[in-house]
């Protein structure tokens, strides 16, 4: 009992004495170290923080943009194109970079036919995927060669590492006709291909795929269309 008391009255001296210099000193460092490690470790948080969320918003704005242009693919449709000195043939130009065709609504006019072109290019120093739109209301397509008025253009997967087309169809008029008359013959089958012309060929692909690299590696696109595309050519000669 006698140790308590005694103990007592020396806390209660302290306190009546105050704190040292010294004291208050070590006490201040102290606090300043905490709060200098406090502030190091929020501006961390920080920027580990606006990172992730550039992070997300950037692969939220490719799957926006993926979802847009594999609607734009699957919207394609084949146009017959009659021109005097060539066979019929399509309005179609495919390449392993860059794509032109006709599709059912575009990524700005979404209410009509648009023919649109898909190719890589180089802005800045940055690659990336630019398309470019225009209505055929306000383009009559008569030629696979004709210069198109697009009057839209976007910057599309900033940053892309890289793509490639593929299609998949016919290399000829004359031999799926021949491959249909005589299966068992041994002329040209249907096969993928880098690039394909509906107006040389005469007909239209009957599928496309598009292989995209990006930062987080590779993604593929599918596309189908019809298969039976002379169909159109016959009618309009029938006509």
């Amino acid at each position: 009992m006698r140790r308590l008391i005694l103990s007592k009255k020396t806390v209660s001296r302290h306190i009546q004495r105050g704190f040292t210099l010294i004291e208050l000193m070590i006490a201040s460092t102290i606090l300043i170290m905490v709060m200098l490690v406090g502030t190091y470790a929020y501006s961390l948080f920080a920027t580990q923080w606006d990172k992730q969320l550039g992070n997300v918003n950037q692969a939220m704005t490719q799957i926006k943009q993926l979802t847009l242009i594999n609607h734009l693919l699957d919207g394609i449709v084949p146009l017959a194109l009659f021109e005097e000195r060539q066979d019929p043939g399509f309005y179609f130009i495919g390449e392993e970079q860059s794509i032109t065709a006709i599709s059912l609504a575009g990524l700005v006019n979404h209410n009509e036919p648009v023919v649109f072109t898909l190719s890589l290019v180089e802005r800045d120093g940055n690659p990336l995927l630019l398309y470019r739109e225009a209505p055929t209301t306000a383009n009559l397509i008569l030629s696979i060669d004709q210069t198109i008025d697009y009057q839209h253009e976007l910057a599309l997967l900033v940053g892309l590492d890289g793509l490639s087309f593929r299609y998949f169809g016919w290399p000829s008029f004359v031999a799926k006709s021949a491959a249909n008359y005589n299966p068992s013959s041994r002329s040209a089958r249907a096969g993928w291909s880098a690039s394909f012309n509906g107006q040389s060929r005469s007909l239209h692909p009957e599928k496309l795929t598009l292989n995209l690299r990006i930062e987080n590696g590779q993604i593929k696109l599918h596309s189908q269309f019809t298969q039976d595309s002379e169909i159109l050519l016959r009618k309009f000669e029938a006509i």
